[in-house]
C-alpha cells in the first residue's frame, strides 16, 4: 500500500504543466457536452467518435492500446488526461497542452522543463536527477524525443521515459514510469507499446 501511495504522489508531483488550460468538469447544454476548463471558460467537447478500440482521451488525443496491457487509473491531478497501470512496477500516463512552436514551444524548453520538474518535486537539484538518454522517437507519425531519466523518491528508484512532441499548436508528453533500476528492456517495450497506441489529432 505505501508504494502506490509513494507512486500516486510521483505522478502528482511530477506532471509538468506550462499554461494548460484543465479540465475541470463536463456539462450538457443544449443537447451538446461542453467541457468547462480551469480559466473560467468552456468549450465544446469533441464529439468526433474515436475509431474501434480507441478512445478519445483528450480533444486532441486519442488512446488505442490494449485495454488487457494498460488498464485505465485515477489521474494524480487535473494536469494529466489520462493515467494507465501496466503492472505494480509499471504505468504510463498523457499531459496534452494547447501551446505549440507558435507560441515559442521548443523540445529544448520541455526537455529542460521535465527535468527541472523532477528535481524540485523530490527536492533535489537538476544535477541529482540522472539522464540516461534522449533518443529520437514519434507520437502517430510527428517527431519528438524520449528523455529518459532516473532518480530516487523516498529510497523508491523510479525511471521515467518522457516522449515529447511539440507541433505548431500543441505539445504532448506521454510518459512511461517504473520502479526499477535502470531503463531495462521490459520498460522500453511498454514505451514503444504505450506510443504505438497514441493517435494525435
Amino acid at each position: 500500500m505505501k508504494l502506490k501511495i509513494a507512486l500516486v504522489t510521483l505522478g502528482l508531483l511530477l506532471a509538468p504543466s506550462v499554461m494548460a488550460q484543465d479540465v475541470v468538469g463536463r456539462a450538457l447544454i443544449d443537447g451538446k457536452r461542453v467541457e468547462l476548463l480551469s480559466d473560467q471558460t468552456w468549450r465544446f467537447e469533441d464529439q468526433a467518435a474515436a475509431p474501434a478500440g480507441c478512445k478519445n482521451v483528450h480533444a486532441r488525443l486519442q488512446f488505442c492500446g490494449s485495454t488487457t496491457q494498460w488498464q485505465t487509473a485515477q489521474p494524480a491531478n487535473a494536469d494529466i488526461v489520462a493515467a494507465y497501470r501496466h503492472d505494480d512496477r509499471n504505468y504510463a500516463q498523457f499531459i496534452v497542452e494547447g501551446i505549440g512552436t507558435n507560441d515559442g514551444m521548443t523540445p529544448e524548453f520541455m526537455r529542460n522543463v521535465v527535468i527541472e520538474n523532477a528535481a524540485t518535486a523530490t527536492g533535489q537539484s537538476k544535477e541529482d536527477i540522472v539522464v540516461i538518454g534522449i533518443e529520437d522517437a514519434q507520437i502517430d507519425g510527428k517527431d519528438g524525443e524520449t528523455v529518459i531519466y532516473q532518480f530516487r523518491v523516498d529510497g523508491l528508484q523510479v525511471v521515467f521515459a518522457n516522449t515529447i512532441v511539440v507541433t505548431e499548436d500543441l505539445t504532448v508528453q506521454a510518459m512511461t514510469y517504473s520502479v526499477a533500476p535502470g531503463y531495462n528492456d521490459t520498460q522500453r517495450a511498454l514505451t514503444a507499446d504505450f506510443i504505438a497506441g497514441t493517435k494525435i489529432n
